[in-house]
């Protein structure tokens, strides 16, 4: 397929999904689908030729839960007030050239579930509002490199977080110890950024869900914890090119006869008999 989507769309006024996938479609989102779509559920434009930009309220008239338009080549700033703050739930805009920073009118998205604004070129740090989408299970905001400042105390109330993606970003600082409350969370990506101190032991609150812990590429220091040993789930568990010493402890090396498939660390400066991997 190639072309464009016709302005002309929103005379399907029963029209619920509209779903373009890897398709040579280009030109913009038509505007007065924007305004006058009324049944709409599900918009999924990825992998296309889109261009343009999101305009603020659009499709705010339709009962919206899916905002997918990943892989394409959209601009300007992050969109607000896109479909019904009630109803929506995912909004993917990944993959695109985005710029400015994160609004703090992104707390009108209170009902999502998945937000992911990774690969874009966002800057800024986390506002404190992202902290009140309370019922987010996904947060990617991986992949921006000009995002800076630090993780908030308050990401201690995402209670219902799985998967957090904060890699190759300039966020960094130190780890709050409310991060630790996330006991739902399974997958942890902090890698290539700008953080810093001493890995914590409460890293072991996590045991119950953490299967993939990626710390990769900071400036962690001081020792690893044995109490990592207590993350029996872990699938993944990668600590290179950080200013960590000693060694791995036997009752992380027990993992290793578990899940835990992955386990690297630079051996020059952490001694390991049991990695997968040795960066040196």
């Amino acid at each position: 397929m190639s072309g464009f989507i016709a302005p002309e769309i929103y005379v399907l006024d029963k029209l619920q999904n509209l779903v373009i996938i890897n398709e040579q479609i280009g030109g913009s989102l038509p505007a007065q689908f924007g305004t006058d779509a009324s049944s709409v559920v599900q918009v999924q434009i990825q992998g296309t030729e889109l261009s343009g930009s999101v305009p603020n309220g659009y499709l705010v008239n339709s009962p919206l839960t899916s905002f997918l338009l990943s892989a394409n080549n959209l601009a300007g700033s992050v969109p607000l007030n896109v479909g019904a703050s009630t109803t929506l739930k995912e909004m993917d805009l990944s993959n695109n050239q985005l710029t400015g920073s994160i609004p703090a009118g992104i707390m009108r998205y209170n009902s999502l579930t998945s937000l992911s604004l990774s690969t874009n070129i966002l800057q800024g740090s986390i506002p404190t509002e992202v902290y009140d989408l309370t019922n987010l299970k996904q947060l990617y905001l991986n992949h921006n490199p000009l995002m800076t400042g630090t993780i908030s105390s308050l990401i201690g109330q995402l209670q219902s977080l799985l998967d957090l993606r904060l890699g190759n970003t300039g966020i960094g600082g130190r780890l709050p110890s409310e991060l630790f409350t996330l006991t739902n969370l399974q997958q942890l990506d902090l890698s290539f950024a700008s953080f810093t101190g001493k890995l914590s032991s409460s890293f072991s609150s996590l045991s119950r869900s953490l299967q993939q812990l990626h710390l990769q590429d900071n400036s962690f220091s001081g020792t690893v914890p044995t109490s990592l040993g207590q993350l029996s789930k872990l699938t993944v568990l990668n600590l290179q090119a950080n200013n960590l010493q000693g060694s791995i402890a036997s009752d992380i090396c027990a993992l290793r006869n578990k899940n835990l498939g992955e386990l690297i660390v630079s051996c020059s400066n952490v001694a390991c008999s049991c990695c997968t991997q040795c960066f040196r």
